[in-house]
């Protein structure tokens, strides 16, 4: 920088020192409260034109802060997760990871109109976990269903009776559940009469877990045929309007489950002709 040149771009307090090859900077002059005295410094732009080609300043953190995270999204590939084959094995959604490795126990809520695109379905939020990747494809196992408050809240009126049963179930091929039953009564029932239904709800879910599997008891449960059998065993103890199936979360899984694994895509043989 042999000799420069001052020149106004802006403010009072602004000024551009230009050198002879045509580079500048831009620097601003902070009056401080003694009179005479000031402080420079750069200012932080990212870019401007002065009299000339583009000069590229320094950023400042935020700027630098968007710029890692748009790095870090750059190097994130998209995978497809799909439902079990119990649920007919539809893709249900797409999950961003930069490894394979990450994709792993991570969890994905959707509902089940997602998967049957039954707008009676739409209630019912289900969550899977993913226990294997194989190329660009996220496999999952269930981890849990529950009914939104909304429809639950929907189901209990004024003059009826709720009653709730929960119990700790294990299927025929080793999952460990907690399941939560809701049964609504048509009219308002006694303490006794509520007490004799949770009984025969969890006699009647006891009789039918013993000869399901994980598969038969999600399906089941998701499309309504457990809670149209559980009604009708209770209704024989008071008159009921409603049984729902209200949530199933998973305790413990079976050691054939609990691995996981990521399967690398194995590129196709190539053939040479000669």
């Amino acid at each position: 920088m042999s000799s420069l040149s001052r020149r106004r771009t802006g403010p009072r307090n602004t000024r551009a020192v230009v050198c002879t090859d045509g580079t500048a900077v831009v620097i601003v002059c902070m009056v401080v409260r003694r009179p005479f005295k000031c402080m420079w410094r750069f200012c932080l732009r990212p870019s401007t034109y002065i009299n000339g080609p583009r000069i590229e300043l320094p950023m400042s953190r935020e700027q630098r802060t968007v710029a890692a995270k748009r790095d870090k999204w750059s190097f994130k590939k998209w995978y497809v997760v799909y439902a079990p084959q119990y649920l007919n094995g539809v893709p249900i959604g797409e999950v961003p990871a930069s490894e394979p490795q990450k994709l792993i126990n991570r969890t994905i809520e959707v509902t089940l109109f997602d998967i049957t695109r039954d707008l009676s379905h739409l209630p019912i939020k289900l969550k899977f976990q993913i226990n294997r990747v194989e190329s660009n494809r996220a496999y999952v196992r269930f981890k849990q269903l529950e009914l939104s408050r909304d429809y639950v809240r929907s189901l209990i009126r004024r003059g009826t009776s709720k009653v709730t049963a929960v119990m700790d179930v294990e299927t025929r091929d080793g999952w460990r559940l907690r399941i939560t039953v809701l049964a609504v009564t048509a009219h308002r029932a006694k303490t006794s009469q509520k007490r004799a239904i949770r009984r025969a709800v969890v006699e009647a879910m006891k009789g039918y877990i013993a000869e399901a599997d994980i598969a038969t008891l999600i399906r089941d449960s998701a499309f309504g045929k457990l809670a149209a059998e559980l009604f009708t065993a209770a209704k024989k103890i008071y008159p009921l309007r409603k049984t729902e199936v209200m949530k199933i979360k998973v305790l413990k899984v079976p050691p054939h489950e609990e691995r996981a694994e990521v399967v690398a895509e194995v590129a196709a043989p190539t053939t040479v002709q000669g």
